[in-house]
């Protein structure tokens, strides 16, 4: 049993390599296949399909959503929890940088029927739950209400996905961790403080 949980993993592993390299439409089991050295028919034993296997990719890229949405709601501060689900994410994509991949191609894997509504979950997901934090922070007088909650989720979000497109393209030449901390930084400190927090130097460096 333990074998047959490492090969499917492997596989996984192996899928989301080949979208990194090759993009999401480019990937083929012929290839997922030749990678692992193993027939076709091999990964059939452990998916149904392209499309679970697919769903696969993506239950690994938010397998430690829950985790983290969990630690978050036990910070004192919505500013220290925002800070926490950034520097995590930042930080597990740094040390994977293939798995940015997937995070980049959810919107195309949004359109085919089959991935749709895991797709929208995971986004979803983590968009009302940072919302859900910035509202509790704005009820508190923590964070000004100067922006709606949805609007701010979508400049934190945004800003980061960009920061990952940008890291890729830039060939991973600075830290993505350091500059996503930098930004929300930024943009809480905008409303939070008027300035930069400075006992947030530390981290950011």
């Amino acid at each position: 049993m333990n074998l047959l949980i490492h090969r499917k993993e492997s596989i996984i592993l192996t899928t989301i390599d080949l979208i990194d390299k090759y993009g999401i439409h480019q990937i083929s089991t012929r290839e997922i296949a030749k990678k692992q050295n193993i027939t076709e028919g091999a990964i059939y034993k452990h998916f149904k399909s392209k499309n679970e296997l697919m769903l696969g990719v993506l239950d690994y890229f938010s397998q430690y959503d829950s985790d983290l949405f969990l630690t978050a709601q036990q910070k004192e501060t919505a500013e220290e929890a925002i800070f926490f689900l950034v520097e995590s994410l930042s930080s597990y994509y740094e040390n994977y940088p293939s798995i940015t991949a997937v995070l980049l191609s959810l919107e195309i894997m949004r359109y085919d029927e089959a991935l749709k509504s895991k797709v929208e979950d995971i986004y979803s997901t983590r968009f009302v739950f940072l919302q859900k934090i910035i509202q509790k922070g704005q009820e508190t007088g923590e964070i000004p209400p100067k922006l709606s909650s949805e609007m701010l989720t979508d400049i934190i979000i945004g800003t980061c996905v960009a920061l990952c497109a940008r890291w890729r393209l830039q060939q991973y030449s600075f830290s993505l961790r350091g500059k996503c901390l930098e930004a929300v930084n930024a943009i809480l400190g905008s409303f939070i403080q008027g300035k930069i927090n400075p006992q947030r130097r530390e981290s950011i460096d």
